[in-house]
């Protein structure tokens, strides 16, 4: 909406209202009447103010709404919208050029849509949303579709980018740039790019069967996109013109398509220090340089550990054992404590050691015979007091004795490259 401010101003007749869900309010250019409005089942007054200058006052009850135009009250202040509702934070204020507010965590840039079951559902054609508070630079993206049609193309938006200010309401518009993942009208998985409003299609891969209810995984590693559908990867792309945005949402095509479990929350009981993984059963892959995550256990004595490796490209992967059990926050290397077991860029095994992100090479002389990084190797340690014994598909490497005993109880997995496979 052009030139215009809006202050919206609800009261409820019916009290109390409990576990308030969606409100929407959508304006349609000058034409105030046309609102559309969804809201609880429960009687409601609502105040529309044109340029402080009040315009149409609706009632809605369960059954329908109707409208009459009130005489001019004091002007309000120009600029934003106010809702208040029981529950619900007075103080909060939405900028007025946007098409559609909504007390949801998800800003409608076109369309409409509700919030049903723990989804967004789509009121109309062509509805946009972005995420207020999921974020995407680098790492895992993901959500879950359901088509209200197979005819339709809806999915996921990243990267999204503004040249100033955020407009208020976009599709494909000059000033606005994202990635655009999705299912299209003939099944096939697409990875699209919306640049200063111009679309062009990036990839386009025909899956074995056309979904109506899917999951779509995006992963991000510098200028390298990965998508996935349900799982499995089916598109690999690098964009030497990567969109820097760290905005995220999503596209509906349909009325009634749906989306859920917008979010990059990785399911898992490690905890990650630096980069990123995605988690698929007993598997972890590393999807951002510079990987490490971690688990809490009780204890790494009189115990062996292992598992297997893939590096997939000439990068160090393996254990790190040994890490105390106070340690929070973000770490790679720096001001980190923690021993390092792994397969270096050259096919050799390595036994390091950091303290406070000091690293002193202990044992690097082991060549794994005829090494491949698209081999799968088994490393394994046992710990017992201050002894550590290790080997590689069965096979001893190093035996080390500690001047101290070790430690840390954490243990986990560390990569200097994304791609790299850890499982069982």
């Amino acid at each position: 909406m052009k030139n215009k401010s809006i202050l919206l101003i609800i009261s409820l007749l019916t009290l109390p209202l409990v576990g308030c869900t969606n409100f929407e309010f959508k304006s349609l250019s000058n034409n105030i009447k046309n609102n559309e409005i969804s809201v609880p089942k429960t009687d409601y007054n609502a105040t529309f103010y044109i340029d402080g200058e009040v315009s149409t006052v609706i009632t809605y009850n369960e059954d329908n709404y109707f409208e009459k135009v009130v005489p001019e009250l004091p002007k309000a202040e120009e600029g934003y919208f106010n809702y208040w509702l029981p529950e619900v934070d007075f103080s909060k204020f939405y900028d007025c050029n946007y098409d559609m507010m909504t007390s949801l965590d998800v800003r409608c840039k076109k369309g409409a849509f509700d919030y049903v079951d723990n989804s967004y559902v789509s009121l109309s054609d062509n509805t946009f949303g972005i995420s207020n508070s999921v974020k995407l630079t680098s790492g895992m993206l993901t959500a879950h579709f359901t088509k209200s049609t197979a005819k339709e193309d809806t999915g996921i938006v990243f990267g999204i980018t503004f040249d100033d200010d955020e407009p208020g309401s976009f599709w494909e518009n000059v000033g606005v740039s994202y990635y655009f993942f999705y299912l299209n009208q003939n099944g096939a998985a697409v990875l699209s790019k919306v640049n200063n409003g111009k679309y062009k299609t990036l990839v386009n891969v025909a899956q074995a069967s056309s979904l109506v209810d899917y999951e779509l995984t995006v992963l991000i590693n510098n200028n390298d996109i990965k998508c996935l559908v349900n799982g499995v990867e089916c598109i690999n792309y690098t964009d030497d013109n990567f969109l820097t945005g760290d905005e995220v949402g999503f596209r509906l095509h349909k009325t009634g398509a749906k989306i859920k479990n917008l979010g990059n929350t990785i399911k898992s009981d490690y905890e990650i220090a630096s980069g990123n993984i995605i988690v698929s059963g007993d598997t972890i892959t590393t999807i951002s340089d510079k990987t490490l995550v971690y688990k809490r256990t009780d204890s790494i004595y009189n115990t062996t550990y292992s598992c297997y490796v893939k590096s997939n490209v000439n990068q160090q992967a393996g254990f790190i054992f040994g890490l105390n059990s106070e340690v929070s926050g973000k770490f790679y290397e720096d001001n980190a404590t923690y021993f390092s077991y792994y397969i270096n860029e050259n096919g050799y095994v390595v036994l390091e050691k950091f303290v406070n992100g000091n690293k002193t090479i202990i044992e690097n002389s082991f060549a794994i015979p005829a090494y491949l990084p698209s081999n799968t190797y088994q490393l394994s340690m046992t710990i017992v007091s201050n002894r550590l014994r290790l080997k590689i598909d069965g096979t001893s490497t190093y035996s080390y004795t500690n001047d101290v005993s070790f430690a840390g109880t954490l243990l986990g997995f560390k990569a200097s490259l994304a791609g790299a496979v850890f499982s069982r």
